[in-house]
């Protein structure tokens, strides 16, 4: 056979070779790719076999890998992955397994670098790998698999943390609920870097932590956890919150003018407290000043100037050693002192009908009820005629508050309930009242309490 015809022999089994190839494989730019639709996989020929032959294909650069592949759990039940974009990919197909080796099945395809996975098993890591594909004439064309990368779902870290004094040894702590979690798991320390030990379990969102030293700056951190049958899987810990145990806020503060240059000031007992502090400032925006501590829960400032209003607040302490630990300030309070000072007398006058009798509808010496005897002491000492009517009385002059209330007021009280005054008696400071009372039957001298009073008038 001469070497021409041996030339064109070897040539025909070429295209016989190529032509064979074909049936398996599908052109796509310079990679020639068969596909394997239940897994995804994509093989590839180079095109070498096209070099070979003479054949001259459109030219396609070879996809890369993605790159930086992350996995990090969203919560319990749920992680996002993501994933740098390739150059010239149409989309991205995942896969997943619970082993970092083998038995990945396909889950998604998608057009963004990032997917976030749900449904997932609290507690169980799973692995995933992706790689993108291109399509090229109306055929996927993939890329390599990029690195594994494991997560595993875990419930998410409790948000907004917060720990506030809730008195003199312990302290509230409160944080959001976790979707998905069973209970959160609680630790302290007196260090915020070391030393947290277990202190509570529990499934709400919020405790107290009671046995604390006052002043003693106390950390705490948190974890939720989902309880998976029998095991617990906790989430990542919470940022280190603090607080310090500090006595509680003076409540219920009260400020009375006693006279045209007194007042008293009280205010609720504090479980723990040492004592109080009051402050005065004639401003109620600021300027306080340090005016006195007490021991009890009241204190009468004197020598103040008549027509002034004054402003207070106060603050408990309990005493660590020799340290004084204060709590917060209480609400500002006030009182305005007399602008014109009361008759020195005025006072006696009303006390010397004591012992008067209590007279249904009387109105004199010889017998009083309590509107009878008020409508009296104002007729004869000022020349006021008041009516012979509780209901009627606390209808006229003007009305100031507790915090206002001055020597000669008349206060009126609604005993039934009903709406309808049916009492009153006239305020003699220091907290005192004189009335004709029905119950002791006579006139006699008491204290005031702000219980069942409707109203406070001046007529002064």
């Amino acid at each position: 056979m001469n070497r021409k015809k041996l030339c064109k022999k070897i040539f025909s089994l070429v295209l016989i070779m190529i032509m064979m190839a074909a049936v398996t494989f599908t052109c796509a730019g310079n990679v020639l790719a068969a596909q394997d639709p239940a897994a995804g996989i994509q093989k590839s020929a180079t095109a070498g076999i096209n070099q070979a032959a003479g054949i001259s294909l459109p030219q396609f650069a070879a996809l890369d890998i993605p790159a930086s592949p992350q996995a990090i759990p969203t919560g319990f039940d749920s992680c996002r992955l993501s994933w740098t974009a390739v150059t010239g990919a149409t989309g991205y197909a995942l896969y997943r397994s619970t082993s970092p080796d083998s038995g990945f099945a396909y889950i998604k395809t998608i057009t963004a670098t990032k997917y976030k996975n749900i449904g997932l098993a609290t507690g169980t890591t799973y692995y995933y790998k992706v790689r993108a594909y291109a399509i090229v004439d109306a055929t996927k064309t993939y890329g390599e698999f990029s690195a594994v990368i494991g997560v595993t779902p875990v419930p998410s870290t409790p948000a907004g943390p917060q720990a506030v004094s809730a008195g003199y040894d312990s302290s509230m702590l409160s944080w959001s609920a976790v979707p998905g979690a069973t209970g959160y798991v609680l630790y302290r320390s007196t260090s915020p870097d070391s030393g947290f030990t277990y202190i509570k379990t529990t499934d709400t969102t919020y405790y107290t932590n009671t046995g604390l030293t006052t002043g003693t700056m106390y950390y705490y951190l948190l974890k939720a956890y989902t309880l998976v049958n029998t095991t617990k899987v906790y989430s990542i810990n919470t940022d280190v919150f603090r607080v310090q145990p500090v006595p509680a806020t003076p409540a219920s503060p009260q400020a009375v003018s006693d006279s045209n240059s007194s007042s008293t000031i009280s205010w609720s007992a504090v479980a723990g407290a040492t004592g109080y502090s009051v402050y005065r400032s004639t401003d109620a925006a600021g300027g306080f000043s340090y005016l006195r501590t007490a021991a009890s829960t009241t204190y009468m400032d004197t020598g103040l100037t008549a027509g002034t209003t004054y402003y207070y607040e106060v603050k408990a302490y309990t005493m660590v050693g020799a340290v004084k630990i204060n709590s917060l300030f209480s609400s500002v309070v006030s009182a305005t002192v007399a602008a014109d000072p009361v008759p020195s007398d005025f006072v006696n006058y009303c006390l010397s009908f004591i012992g008067v009798p209590y007279v249904w509808a009387g109105e004199s010496t010889s017998g009083f009820d309590c509107s009878g005897y008020v409508l009296y002491v104002y007729k004869n000492y000022y020349g006021i005629s008041l009516p012979h009517q509780s209901n009627s009385i606390a209808g006229q002059g003007t009305g100031v508050s507790a915090a206002d209330i001055q020597v000669g007021d008349v206060v009126c009280y609604d005993y039934s309930g009903d709406g309808v005054v049916d009492h009153v008696s006239i305020y003699i400071g220091n907290g005192a009242i004189v009335h004709a009372s029905s119950s002791n039957g006579k006139v006699v001298q008491g204290t005031l309490y702000t219980t069942s009073v409707t109203t406070i008038r001046r007529f002064l």
